[in-house]
């Protein structure tokens, strides 16, 4: 084999670990972008499911508060 023909398989195997880096990092590259996309998914749709879990009994808990303090300062009120 001629020094070319050495210094042309070199470059040829350079060139192959290039595209074998160059695939493995834009499949990484997709593998985290789908991660990401999933947790942010889970993350979208916890929030919506805790926010009409919690609302009715947070609403509920404001009128009730609501309520009992206008119990309480009424009566103080109408003895002015």
């Amino acid at each position: 084999m001629t020094t070319q023909g050495k210094e042309r398989s070199g470059i040829d195997h350079i060139n192959q670990a290039i595209a074998t880096a160059t695939r493995f990092a834009t499949s990484t590259a997709k593998l985290a972008s789908d991660a990401m996309q999933s947790a942010t998914n889970n993350v979208t749709n916890t929030t919506t499911a805790v926010s009409e879990t919690v609302a009715p009994f947070a609403l509920q808990f404001v009128e009730k508060s609501t309520e009992t303090v206008g119990k309480i300062v009424t009566p103080i009120e109408e003895k002015k």
